[in-house]
């Protein structure tokens, strides 16, 4: 088997999301720095897809017809070894910290899409977890702290 030494591959990305025009954003800021192996725009789409076609990292809305994309989550946390990152519209902080717990690697506000969610990936490739900084900060040892808890941490 030979390999390509000048090839370097993209890591590759599937998005999930019902809005048309975030897709069309998302994917068009996206593809500057990862290959989208797929939109979809529905939570069962969003297992099939990332069953078949095996992306490094998942970016999905948590609010989709049919499967919502918490639901499409706990599908996969069991056979698919890729992060997981929720990209949302709900600033709640208690939320991010539930999905974080269970296993998602991020959650991003769709309000910060842009840099941030470039940044979300890249933390999340190298093993990271990424919280939208206006909902959350770390503790020293590096645990996810929501803003629910800073009065009780500080």
């Amino acid at each position: 088997m030979r390999m390509e030494e000048t090839s370097v591959s993209r890591p590759k990305v599937l998005v999930a999301d019902d809005h048309k025009q975030m897709v069309q954003s998302l994917v068009r800021f996206l593809d500057q720095d990862f290959e989208i192996v797929a939109t979809v725009s529905d939570g069962q789409a969003l297992v099939d897809a990332a069953r078949q076609l095996q992306p490094d990292v998942i970016v999905a809305d948590i609010s989709m017809p049919g499967m919502d994309g918490s639901e499409a989550f706990s599908k996969l946390r069991t056979d698919a070894a890729c992060p997981f990152i929720f990209l949302t519209a709900y600033q709640d902080a208690g939320l991010a910290a539930d999905l974080i717990d269970a296993g998602a690697a991020g959650f991003v506000l769709k309000q910060a899409a842009g840099t941030e969610l470039v940044t979300a990936i890249r933390e999340v490739l190298q093993g990271g977890v990424y919280v939208s900084p206006v909902l959350s900060r770390r503790s020293d040892t590096g645990r996810f702290l929501p803003d629910r808890d800073r009065s009780a941490s500080s």
